[in-house]
């Protein structure tokens, strides 16, 4: 075999490893970047818990402070 045959396969070999490598990166960062979109999804609707439920914290509260009796020594004149 001549040292250009010997090059060539080499240069084949090499270019057959790398893609597939590459592949393989390319398929682990796809992974990735799924489960980080999952993680955000699972952090935007806690949050979303997180303000609904203070929200109806804050109605209840304004609630319960409008159908509180005024003070007691308050008379009204007839």
């Amino acid at each position: 075999m001549s040292e250009g045959s010997k090059v060539n396969n080499l240069m084949t070999e090499g270019s057959k490893l790398f893609m597939s490598k590459g592949s393989k990166l390319l398929d682990s960062m796809f992974k990735g970047m799924a489960k980080a979109s999952e993680l955000f999804d699972s952090v935007a609707k806690l949050g979303r818990q997180v303000f609904n439920s203070m929200a109806k914290l804050d109605d209840d509260f304004i609630a319960d402070a409008i159908n509180q009796p005024g003070p007691s020594h308050v008379t009204t004149s007839t």
